[in-house]
């Protein structure tokens, strides 16, 4: 797919306004997702409120570093 930063960032907007959403299942392995893209999806899981359930595969040739995971672990956090 490699929908990259860009790709995952519009993802992210879309995800976002499913308010109402209680199950989240997202594998998005093998799509160069660096930092940025990573950290827009964080900041829509979290304002996800109602969410109950979610899977979240970001690995293999993604490009995810330390800023992006924090980004999604504290969205994760703030669920």
């Amino acid at each position: 797919n490699k929908i990259g930063d860009s790709g995952a960032s519009a993802l992210g907007e879309a995800i976002a306004q499913l308010g109402n959403l209680t199950s989240l299942t997202l594998d998005l392995v093998y799509n160069k997702i660096g930092d940025s893209g990573a950290s827009a999806l964080g900041e829509a899981i979290g304002q996800l409120g109602n969410l109950t359930s979610l899977t979240l595969n970001l690995g293999y040739d993604n490009k995810i570093g330390e800023s992006g995971a924090s980004a999604v672990g504290e969205a994760i956090g703030q669920l």
